[in-house]
């Protein structure tokens, strides 16, 4: 990682402190700036790993009947069992939700 870091410095290695802090600062706010423009091409507000988890999600729970029980609460229910879900609180009764932040 270091050499890696080192390389991106390039000459600015034998620059003062000042010059070398003003030319990572800008090299971060660079970085930054890119980032965001990916992410605004995205369209949904969701990155694409994880719009395709939740599309794999969606297809595999094709099985299960959803009700909806009042207040951003949703009931799946399976063959064997049912399952619970809350769109307010970003839960749901397996603990997936909140282990992976993909509903």
């Amino acid at each position: 990682m270091t050499e890696a870091f080192n390389s991106m410095l390039k000459d600015f290695r034998a620059m003062t402190y000042l010059c070398l802090m003003e030319y990572i600062r800008r090299m971060v706010m660079s970085r930054f700036q890119q980032r965001k423009d990916e992410c605004s091409r995205w369209g949904n507000g969701i990155q694409p790993a994880v719009n395709k988890k939740i599309k794999d999600n969606s297809v595999e729970c094709r099985i299960l009947r959803t009700l909806y029980s009042g207040q951003g609460k949703y009931e799946m229910l399976g063959v064997n069992r049912a399952y619970t879900a809350n769109l307010n609180d970003k839960t749901c009764e397996c603990g997936q939700w909140q282990v992976s932040g993909v509903p």
